[in-house]
């Protein structure tokens, strides 16, 4: 079962569920991994034996080639289920070994895509902060004149309509992230 995570608000009042969701094995994580690789050790190792054992019924019916027909035909029988259960175990054996590979390439790409989720996580959040600084440095150059008399609550804004238009693009940043 999954809980929700609790996050701080970003007012720090209250907290919230967040819809991240921390995921746990259902007996406990590595545990479950423990028994997993367990289980395919012990499955690759009787598939080996598999293999192995019609390999050497192959040599015991080599032996026999001069066998009646009757006895050859009740030997072929049993080959035929041997064989069925050998080439089995020999798709068990070398198709783990396909999927695994899959499954690391998977999980080393699924690795790399959180990397750079995360590095354009924190170049976006860079970003805001530098625009908001941004933003508030205009409306302060602004007030303060920028050497010029004051240009917000004075006549001077309209003298400068370069000046006038940044400013009122730094407001609506500034209302648009709640600042003003």
């Amino acid at each position: 079962m999954t809980t929700p995570k609790m996050e701080p608000d970003p007012t720090g009042a209250t907290s919230k569920p967040s819809p991240v969701r921390e995921a746990s094995a259902p007996n406990g994580g590595s545990e479950s991994r423990t028994g997993s690789r367990f289980k395919d050790a012990v499955a690759s190792v009787l598939a080996i034996i598999i293999i192995l054992s019609f390999i050497a019924m192959i040599y015991f019916l080599l032996q026999r080639l001069n066998l009646p027909e009757a006895e050859w035909a009740r030997a072929m029988f049993l080959f035929a289920g041997v064989e069925a259960i050998a080439f089995a175990a020999a798709g068990f054996f070398f198709g783990t070994q396909v999927q695994r590979g899959n499954v690391q390439e998977a999980k080393a790409e699924a690795r790399a895509a959180s990397a750079v989720a995360a590095a354009a996580d924190e170049a976006a959040e860079s970003e805001r902060t530098n625009s908001t600084m941004l933003a508030e440095g205009v409306l302060a150059t602004a007030k303060s004149g920028g050497g010029g008399g004051g240009l917000l609550g004075g006549d001077d804004n309209a003298s400068d309509p370069a000046m006038g238009a940044l400013v009122a693009q730094a407001e609506a940043l500034l209302r648009a992230r709640g600042r003003r």
